[in-house]
């Protein structure tokens, strides 16, 4: 790979600052380039289960197959990759466009398959705050060239000094959108394309027949400390790579496990709830039940909705066999508690500790109990990320 320095120019920086975005034609030479397909092929075929450092996504495609859509995190297991997104040629080019030194924060290929969906229109800025508030540059390096056609990236020129509104899911308000000039950055392969933090972009489906695949690597300044490890073990715990995460039902459980607090009492009674001591709304008294029942009527299976009905119960178990949860718990829900039954005891204890569901269902009530730290909806995806899981979940007939 050739490392030597990149000639930039004044006037290349000077579109930077302007534009908020520099496309650089040419980057890596032919041979470069194709060493970049051969090794994100590599990266493609890693293995994708066990404990390894490597971090696969995938997604379901309109065919109901699993296939995998992004790979993060290899730059520490893989030699190429990491010489060039660490290496002096795109370190020093980033130093001169931001002022400052830079370090590697994240990396990813994502492989855009053949019919796959865009990315909504959005500004990275705020992606990251779990981990730190940073300003970063991201090199988007084209591993197979980039059009329209296939779902190629898509900025608002001069937006990185505009005031971007964004919604509650966190991608531009729509309004924004229509009223902006969208330019197309069209890449082939070696070409790299350089924007910062406050850029709107977004991308369309890959409506070609062919896949593509794009690198992207995202820098913070040094002073900043190396945060790229730090990152990555916060990841893995908030959005673990498909094979470590818990099965689909787990997932949709954990999504809809409060959705009986929400549930207008008049569809609660179409579904044929029994409520007791109830006129004006559900309250949260027997919430889980509700949730279940309203979701099984939904077609939802029946795991999910004892997983749902299980957030009591779960609660009576933890406060029975370990008294620490029991005092981690607000005076609010110890309160409760007494109104629930108390600690299990007995055979309600032992029935529980004998059903096939409950470690799923203690993690459950652990993982809702870890959720309620300030700041880490930043880090969640939002609730239409799930929405292809609900589909076929409910198609399925589980």
């Amino acid at each position: 790979m050739d490392n030597s320095l990149f000639p930039l120019t004044e006037e290349h920086i000077r579109f930077f600052d302007q534009h908020g975005y520099l496309i650089v034609r040419s980057f890596f030479s032919p041979e470069d380039a194709t060493k970049l397909q051969q090794w994100a092929q590599e990266v493609h075929d890693l293995p994708r289960d066990g404990d390894v450092a490597w971090m696969p996504y995938e997604e379901v495609n309109a065919q109901g197959k699993s296939v995998l859509c992004r790979t993060e995190n290899f730059a520490n297991s893989h030699a190429g990759f990491n010489d060039i997104l660490r290496g002096k040629r795109i370190l020093d080019i980033l130093q001169r466009l931001g002022g400052e030194e830079m370090l590697l924060f994240k990396e990813k290929i994502n492989y855009k398959l053949a019919g796959s969906g865009g990315f909504a229109p959005h500004i990275d800025a705020n992606a990251y705050t779990h981990v730190k508030n940073i300003s970063h540059l991201t090199i988007l390096a084209a591993v197979d060239g980039m059009t329209i056609e296939n779902g190629g990236l898509e900025v608002v020129d001069g937006s990185h000094r505009m005031e971007v509104p964004l919604g509650t899911d966190r991608c531009i308000e729509a309004s924004w959108v229509a009223a902006q000039k969208w330019t197309p950055c069209d890449l082939t392969s070696g070409d790299i394309l350089v924007f910062g933090s406050y850029l709107a972009h977004r991308s369309g489906a890959n409506t070609s027949s062919k896949d593509r695949r794009a690198i992207y690597a995202t820098y913070n300044r040094a002073s900043e400390g190396d945060l790229h490890d730090q990152y990555y073990e916060d990841r893995k715990k908030l959005w673990p790579p498909t094979h470590m995460r818990a099965d689909d039902e787990v997932i949709l459980a954990a999504l809809l496990h409060d959705i009986g607090q929400i549930i207008p009492l008049d569809q609660s009674k179409e579904v044929k709830m029994k409520l007791d001591n109830s006129t004006q709304n559900v309250g949260r008294v027997g919430h889980e039940t509700i949730g279940a029942e309203y979701l099984r009527a939904l077609g939802f299976s029946d795991k999910v909705c004892r997983l749902v009905g299980s957030h009591v119960a779960a609660k009576r178990y933890l406060t029975a066999v370990d008294r620490s949860y029991h005092d981690s718990l607000s005076s609010a829900s110890q309160k409760s508690l007494q109104f629930q039954g108390g600690p299990f005891r007995g055979d309600e204890l032992q029935a529980f500790k004998e059903d096939p569901l409950r470690d799923q269902m203690v993690a459950l009530r652990l993982w809702d109990d870890r959720a309620k730290v300030e700041g880490i909806e930043d880090a969640t995806p939002r609730a239409m990320t799930y929405l292809d899981m609900m589909a076929n979940h409910l198609s399925s007939g589980q």
